[in-house]
């Protein structure tokens, strides 16, 4: 059975303390919570005594990568407190997703990791962004460009989205998330559906080039500010242009996680 939560940086506006929204989160009918950054503020332990009170599920917690490497015994311990052992990289720098061999260094990294918080029960998961399903820009070459120091790295990006789209199935058709899923060793993947849409990626192909790995789909919104390249900007669920019904069905994901609006 899908779990179904709400991703708690929908919240960073709200003034009530961490228990408070955790209490309001549950009053609404959620019966999980994404964790964000915010939570190393608050009081870990009045926080796992709300989840008890509530009977909410940690079902994960956006952690970023330099941070959970920095701070790996803490935040462990934090999160063994409050229940939660699956930890999600919310965000990776764009410059990672550049040439094949910048990706393959990055899976290294990212396996090695996993391998440890496996070693101590937790689980690591990747979380998409939107950088992660342009084109390698590798693919044509460019990977001589974005060494310069003349020549910005944007620049590359969209020649390289440029080359894809004018000439499709021409030219490589390699994303770095394409990349990144077949360099790391059976990592999970929360697919936020803007991200892809953003991007002018189909997140059910996404979906199903996962599979199994596909730990949660991360429902958000947006609607399109530019055509070509194509670029998103995020709304409120409901408000934007992405078919959230379709992609709720996300098949063999374990978690549906929510972003709404600020409730507050």
């Amino acid at each position: 059975m899908t779990q179904i939560g709400v991703q708690l940086h929908t919240f960073r506006d709200v003034d009530d303390e961490y228990p408070a929204i955790l209490r309001r989160v549950a009053e609404s009918g959620y019966k999980g919570v994404e964790f964000a950054h915010e939570i190393h503020d608050a009081d870990t332990r009045a926080v796992a005594s709300v989840l008890s009170e509530t009977g909410l599920t940690p079902v994960s917690a956006h952690v970023g990568l330099p941070h959970l490497e920095r701070e790996f015994e803490s935040l462990l311990e934090q999160y063994a407190t409050l229940g939660c052992s699956t930890l999600v990289i919310p965000h990776v720098s764009g410059t990672w997703f550049l040439t094949a061999e910048r990706v393959d260094t990055l899976a290294r990294r990212l396996n090695d990791l996993a391998d440890r918080l496996d070693d101590r029960g937790f689980e690591l998961v990747v979380h998409n962004t939107k950088a992660m399903h342009r084109p390698l820009v590798g693919e044509y070459g460019f990977d001589r460009v974005v060494e310069s120091d003349i020549v910005p790295t944007g620049g590359a990006i969209h020649a390289a989205s440029v080359m894809n789209q004018v000439l499709p199935g021409r030219l490589g058709q390699t994303t770095g998330f394409d990349r990144l899923l077949t360099a790391t060793d059976g990592l999970r993947f929360e697919i936020d559906v803007e991200h892809a849409v953003g991007t002018g990626r189909d997140p059910l192909r996404l979906f199903a080039a996962a599979g199994d790995r596909l730990f949660a789909v991360h429902l958000s919104d947006g609607t399109r500010t530019r055509m070509f390249p194509p670029a998103h900007r995020s709304t409120p669920l409901g408000d934007g242009s992405v078919d959230i019904d379709q992609y709720a069905r996300g098949p063999g994901a374990r978690v549906r996680i929510h972003h709404g609006p600020d409730p507050g």
